[in-house]
């Protein structure tokens, strides 16, 4: 057991609950409490990590062969998989472009991420604080709520299953999301078994593309602008229950022609959510 005490005139010790080895002595001694404040200059921490490959060849996320366009892997992106999965990807890795979103790895690509080998990393005392700090500095900055703007928040399974007909029943819109009025008039308020929902063209303002089909798909000769539109379903309360993906807004693309596609490919299962009682 290795007792640290920087101060020669302090009655207070501390110890190490890791591997330390100088290099005055090959002997490896192992100490008790996980606090690391400060070493000497000549220490060396070895640590047992659960590593990737380096190889410059291959993915280190798909280990598939590297083609065009691969990416070396950030610091940043590092520091996250080793202290959100505990796993060590050494530095000049590297990977597939089509692994990142918005400069960042993926979820997918993060969750894919598996350790090829272990490797012992020899850290000097200044690496190990640095760590620690990046360490404090990643929880401390951690975020208590997913943001649908960060792609590393949910991946495409979570974001259907969260924002398509599949998260909310259809008890709970007539329930809990259609207002007392609009079952009047509607259905004369005796029907308790009917959904009642609005659904309307959304528009997303683009700009205008160097693609010359593209633009003239994009064009809309009504809002004169290029732009995308999607179909928002909400309820009477103004529930967003889905938003069918974007269409373009070329007159081909109006409200009645974008509903029938929807209703003839059965997008997200609206045919049977929206008539239950006939698919029942």
């Amino acid at each position: 057991m290795v007792v640290i005490n920087d101060d020669a005139n302090s009655d207070s010790y501390e110890f190490m609950d890791i591997q330390v080895k100088t290099d005055d002595s090959s002997c490896l001694t192992t100490v008790e409490n996980p606090t690391l404040i400060t070493t000497t200059n000549h220490q060396v921490v070895k640590l047992q990590l659960n590593a990737t490959s380096s190889s410059h060849t291959k993915c280190c996320v798909c280990r598939e062969n590297l083609r065009d366009h691969a990416v070396k892997i950030t610091s940043r992106d590092r520091d996250f998989i080793f202290f959100s999965r505990n796993i060590w990807i050494p530095e000049g890795a590297r990977y597939c472009s089509g692994h990142l979103i918005n400069n960042l790895l993926s979820k997918e690509a993060v969750d894919q991420i598996k350790p090829f080998s272990i490797r012992y990393q020899e850290l000097s005392s200044s690496d190990v604080q640095l760590l620690l700090s990046k360490a404090q500095t990643l929880f401390e900055n951690g975020k208590k709520r997913f943001s649908l703007d960060d792609p590393r928040d949910l991946n495409d399974d979570e974001y259907c299953l969260l924002t398509s007909f599949g998260h909310v029943t259809r008890e709970d819109v007539i329930g809990g999301h259609t207002t007392a009025i609009t079952q009047e008039l509607m259905c004369g308020g005796d029907s308790t078994d009917i959904p009642i929902i609005i659904i309307d063209g959304a528009h997303l303002y683009i700009q205008k593309s160097r693609n010359n089909e593209f633009q003239r798909k994009t064009f809309n000769l009504y809002k004169k602008g290029s732009l995308l539109k999607s179909m928002m379903i909400v309820t009477t309360t103004d529930y967003i229950v889905a938003c069918i993906e974007p269409f373009m807004s070329d007159f081909n693309n109006n409200d009645g022609a974008i509903m029938k596609d929807i209703y003839l490919l059965n997008n997200d299962h609206i045919l049977s959510w929206l008539f239950f009682a006939l698919f029942a």
